[in-house]
C-alpha cells in the first residue's frame, strides 16, 4: 500500500491542512497499560509521526490478556520501551520516544510539556492524573483524560480557560467501614480483608498507624497480641516458627476468646469460634515440613507458576494458617525486606503481601463463620478491583484519540487558547460554545444502551469552576487542632495526601517554614516534628494565612488555618454518627481518622451548576453536569471500587420500567447535532450533542453502581 493510499482516508476526513497538523503534531502519551496500548495503536495507524511515551511500570503476566503490545517473553521488562517498539512495527513512518520513568520526575516539567501539541492520559492512579492535569494547565497544552471501570468509561477534554479541569469536581472516595465492625463484629468478607490489611500495618509498617494498635499503658488493659508483634532477633527456623505460633494464638485465638468472655457477642446472630490450638500446631508442623524439605523451591512447590488453579481454590483454615506462617518467615529472612520492617506498605501486586492479607482474612473469616475466599477473589477486594474489559479500553481509547485528532485538525494551540477570551463577549460566546460542543464533547461509554440504543453518550463539557484551587483562584480553610497537628502532618496528610502537591513549599508571610526540591534549605526539615502552634515566627494559630507553592506544578494556594480542638472534632464525629446511625449510605466525615477538615477543596454540586456554560439553559447545566459528577472511572489498572451487581441490575430494571411509562417517544430531532429536543416546552429543553439529555442522566445513574 502506498503512502498516499494509507493516509488518504484521513486527508479526506480532516482535510489536507488538518491532516498535516495531525501527522506532524508532537503528542505525549502518559501510560502504556490497557488504554495506553490502544492509544499507541490508534496513533500509529493514523500516522502521527512524533510521539513521546512515559510509563514507570514493568510488564506482568496479568497484563497479557488485554495489553496486546506485550508478549510472554516481555514479562519483567519496561512497558514504555516494549510498547514503543511494538507500535513502530505497525507503521515505519512514526517515531515513538519511550521513557521508563515516573511522570512526576523533575525532568518532565512544564517546559517539557509545553513542547507538545496535545497530551493523552492513560494513567491508573489519581495522584499521577492530578499531576499531569496541573502541568498541562500550566503549560497550556490540551489534555484528553480517559479511564475505564469494567464496562464503563469516559473521555474528558481539559483545556485551560475553556473546560473544567480534572480537579474541578469531587472524586468519589473509597467506601470506609466503622472501626468497631472491623475489629469486633465483621459479617462480610470485605470486613475481614480490611482487618487483614490493618494487621499488615501492625506487623510490617508503623504499628500505631493500624486500627488494631492497642496502647496498653493508656488503657491499663493487657493486649493479647501487642507484646507478640516484634520479630525475633534470632532468625533460626525454630525461633521464627515459635514467633509465628505465639502470634497466631494471640491474634486468632486469645483475642477472640477475650471478647467472648467480655460478652461482646452476646447479641450476635453467630458466635465466633476461636482458632483451635490443634489447628495452629498442625499448620506449624506443615510449615516446618515445607521449609525443611523444600528450602530452595518451596514457593514453586506450593504456588506452581505453570498452574494458576490454586488462585481460584478456596483454602482450608489450616492452609490459610500455613500461608500466614510462611509469609512471616519469608519477610523475616529476606535480606531485602528485613531492613524495611516497620515501614513497608501494602501493595496488592506484591505477591507475599497479598498472600499474607489473603491468609489473614481467611483465618478471620473462619472465626466468624464468614465464607472463605480464594486468593483471586480476595485480591479483587483487597485491591478494590473491577475486572478489566479489553473491549471497553478499545472503545474509550478510540473516542479519546478521535477527540485529540479533531482538536489538532481544527485548532493550532494559539487559536485554541484564544477561545476563552472570546467567551467574554456575549456575541461570540455562543459560537465558541458551539465549537466546544462539536470538538470537545465529554464522552461516556455505558454498560447498557440508551433508549435509542447508544453506548457512547457525549455531553457538553463543563466550564471551569472559579473556586477550583488548581485552575481557578480560591482560598482554602484548614480546620485543625494547631496544638497537636504537626507541620509534618500538614505536608504528608494535607498537601501531599489530600491535595496532591509534589514538592510543596510553605510560607507564613516572609517566613519560609518548609520547602522541598532542588536548592531547598535542608535545615527547614527540622521544623517538621513541631506542632503548628510552635512553628517558628510565632506559630500557626487560628486565622493564620499560609502560602503554599509547588514550582514543579506551577501551583500556588492560600490556606487559612482555623483552630478546632480534637475534643471538638470528636464531638462532631459523634454528632454525625448519631444523626446518620440509620442511614447506611451517609458519607463519613473526613475527620474520622486524620482529625482535620479541608474546606473549599473542590466545588460542590451547586457550584458546578452555577458555573456551567453560560450560554446554556439551566436544564443544560443540570443534566450535562450530572453525568460528569457521577461517572468517575479510572484506567483498568487502577483498582478503585467494587461493582454491586445486585444494585446495578436493580437500577437497570427501574430504568426499563421508567422507559415503559413514557407517554411519547423522543422526536427524531434529538439525533441532530446542536438541535433541541422535540417536546412541548422546547424553549426550556437543553441543547445536547447526538444524545438525549435523559440518556446522559441515565448514564450517571448507571455509574452509581460503581
Amino acid at each position: 500500500m502506498t503512502q498516499a493510499d494509507r493516509y488518504s482516508v484521513y486527508r479526506s476526513l480532516y482535510g489536507h491542512d488538518g491532516y498535516a497538523r495531525i501527522a506532524n503534531a508532537k503528542i505525549l502519551v502518559v501510560g502504556a497499560g490497557g488504554i495506553g496500548c490502544e492509544i499507541l495503536k490508534n496513533l500509529a495507524m493514523v500516522g502521527c509521526k512524533n510521539i513521546d511515551l512515559i510509563d514507570l511500570d514493568t510488564i506482568d503476566v496479568s497484563n497479557l490478556n488485554r495489553q496486546f503490545l506485550f508478549r510472554p517473553e516481555h514479562v519483567g521488562q519496561s512497558k514504555a520501551l516494549i510498547a514503543a517498539k511494538a507500535a513502530e512495527t505497525f507503521n515505519p513512518d512514526i517515531k515513538v520516544t519511550a521513557f521508563h520513568d515516573n511522570i512526576k520526575s523533575t525532568r518532565f516539567n512544564t517546559s517539557y510539556f509545553g513542547k507538545f501539541d496535545v497530551v493523552l492520559n492513560a494513567l491508573d492512579n489519581l495522584d499521577a492524573r492530578r499531576h499531569v492535569n496541573r502541568l498541562c494547565l500550566a503549560a497550556k497544552v490540551p489534555l484528553f483524560d480517559a479511564g475505564t471501570t469494567g464496562y464503563l468509561g469516559q473521555v474528558m477534554p481539559i483545556v485551560k480557560g475553556l473546560t473544567a479541569c480534572y480537579e474541578c469536581f469531587p472524586k468519589p472516595s473509597p467506601k470506609v467501614y466503622p472501626i468497631c465492625t472491623i475489629r469486633s463484629t465483621p459479617d462480610k468478607p470485605v470486613h475481614c480483608i480490611v482487618w487483614a490489611k490493618e494487621c499488615f500495618k501492625l506487623l510490617f509498617a508503623r504499628p500505631s498507624d493500624s486500627m488494631l494498635f492497642e496502647d496498653e499503658s493508656a488503657t491499663n488493659d493487657r493486649s493479647e497480641y501487642m507484646h507478640l508483634i516484634a520479630f525475633p532477633a534470632d532468625k533460626a527456623l525454630e525461633s521464627l516458627l515459635s514467633f509465628a505460633r505465639a502470634l497466631s494464638e494471640g491474634l486468632f485465638q486469645k483475642e477472640t476468646q477475650k471478647k467472648i468472655d467480655m460478652d461482646v457477642y452476646k447479641t450476635a446472630a453467630v458466635m465466633p469460634v476461636p482458632i483451635s490450638t490443634a489447628q495452629i500446631e498442625d499448620a506449624v508442623a506443615l510449615a516446618r515440613d515445607i521449609l525443611t524439605n523444600n528450602p530452595s523451591d518451596w514457593k514453586q512447590h506450593r504456588y506452581d507458576a505453570a498452574d494458576g488453579r490454586w488462585e481460584q481454590t478456596v483454602p482450608s483454615v489450616v492452609d490459610a494458617l500455613i500461608d500466614f506462617i510462611l509469609c512471616l518467615v519469608e519477610v523475616a529472612t529476606n535480606d531485602d525486606t528485613v531492613p524495611l520492617i516497620g515501614q513497608l506498605s501494602f501493595d496488592k501486586d506484591d505477591f507475599w503481601a497479598m498472600r499474607f492479607v489473603s491468609a489473614c482474612a481467611n483465618i478471620r473469616s473462619a472465626i466468624f463463620s464468614i465464607p472463605i475466599l480464594s486468593f483471586h477473589d480476595g485480591k479483587g477486594i483487597a485491591g478494590n478491583i473491577i475486572p478489566a474489559i479489553a473491549t471497553t479500553n478499545a472503545i474509550v481509547s478510540g473516542a479519546q484519540v478521535a477527540l485529540a485528532l479533531k482538536c489538532l485538525a481544527h485548532f493550532t494551540k494559539e487559536a485554541l487558547y484564544a477561545l476563552p477570551d472570546r467567551m467574554i463577549d456575549p456575541e461570540s460566546a455562543q459560537a465558541v460554545t458551539d465549537q466546544v460542543r462539536k470538538v470537545f464533547p465529554h464522552t461516556y461509554c455505558v454498560r447498557h444502551p440508551s433508549r435509542r440504543g447508544y453506548f457512547l453518550q457525549p455531553s457538553v463539557p463543563d466550564r471551569p469552576v472559579s473556586s477550583c484551587y488548581v485552575c481557578g483562584s480560591s482560598q482554602m480553610t484548614l480546620m485543625v487542632d494547631t496544638t497537636v497537628f504537626t507541620l509534618k502532618d500538614l505536608v504528608t496528610k494535607v498537601l501531599k495526601g489530600k491535595l496532591g502537591f509534589n514538592e510543596p513549599a510553605i510560607s507564613q508571610g516572609s517566613n519560609i517554614l518548609y520547602e522541598e526540591g532542588d536548592g531547598a534549605d535542608e535545615d527547614l526539615a527540622d521544623n517538621l516534628p513541631l506542632t503548628l502552634a510552635t512553628c517558628p515566627g510565632g506559630g500557626i494559630h487560628d486565622g493564620t494565612l499560609l502560602e503554599i507553592s509547588d514550582f514543579t506544578q506551577q501551583l500556588e494556594l492560600t490556606v487559612m488555618v482555623t483552630h478546632r480542638s480534637n475534643a471538638e472534632f470528636e464531638a462532631m464525629i459523634a454528632a454525625h454518627q448519631e444523626k446518620n446511625q440509620n442511614n447506611p449510605n451517609a458519607a463519613p466525615l473526613a475527620v474520622a481518622i486524620d482529625m482535620f477538615i479541608l474546606e473549599g477543596e473542590q466545588a460542590s454540586s451547586s457550584a458546578r451548576t452555577d458555573t456551567a456554560a453560560p450560554v446554556a439553559s439551566s436544564g443544560d447545566a443540570a443534566k450535562a453536569t450530572t453525568a460528569a459528577a457521577q461517572v468517575q472511572v479510572e484506567d483498568d489498572d487502577d483498582m478503585i471500587m467494587i461493582v454491586d451487581e445486585a444494585q446495578f441490575e436493580a437500577e437497570k430494571k427501574a430504568q426499563q420500567q421508567q422507559q415503559q411509562q413514557q407517554q411519547q417517544p423522543p422526536s427524531d430531532a434529538t439525533t441532530v447535532v446542536g438541535k433541541k429536543r422535540g417536546r412541548e416546552n422546547e424553549e426550556d429543553q437543553p441543547t445536547v450533542v447526538d444524545v438525549d439529555t435523559d440518556d446522559v442522566d441515565t448514564a450517571a445513574k448507571r455509574a452509581r453502581a460503581t
